[in-house]
């Protein structure tokens, strides 16, 4: 977006990035330009409400499922331009692991027999019932 940017990835990078980023949009079909960017922020009532904890994901899922779930509420998500410049220290976390998570999670999220919905509209189970005897 206008204001923002990356500074210092390789080209296979920004297209791994590009096509992740387009995949979750199209499958999830929302007009948020970067669902896997890692900058974030939240009102603590907003995780809450969309019961963070309990997201599944573990790789770059996991930022594509919180936003999908603040959607799903009818909240605002605002995109902000940031510059990201590539880390100068450590090492990425990006495995074939997480990219097929990422794969498989997203469509789940829209699709799948388990996707989230609020809370409010969840049934909750009661608790078994134990025997002794």
């Amino acid at each position: 977006m206008d204001g923002g940017g990356i500074e210092n990835w390789d080209l296979v990078r920004r297209v791994i990035s590009l096509a992740g980023c387009k995949y979750a949009r199209r499958v999830l079909g929302v007009p948020i330009r970067d669902l896997t960017g890692g900058f974030k922020c939240f009102r603590a009532t907003t995780l809450e409400r969309i019961d963070a904890c309990s997201a599944g994901a573990e790789g770059y899922a996991f930022q594509v499922e919180l936003t999908w779930r603040a959607l799903c509420l009818g909240m605002e998500v605002v995109e902000v331009p940031i510059r990201f410049r590539e880390r100068r220290l450590g090492e990425s976390k990006m495995s074939a692991q997480i990219a097929l998570e990422a794969a498989w999670r997203v469509p789940a999220l829209r699709f799948g027999p388990r996707r989230w919905r609020p809370l409010e509209e969840e049934v909750v189970p009661a608790d078994p019932v134990v025997h002794e005897g």
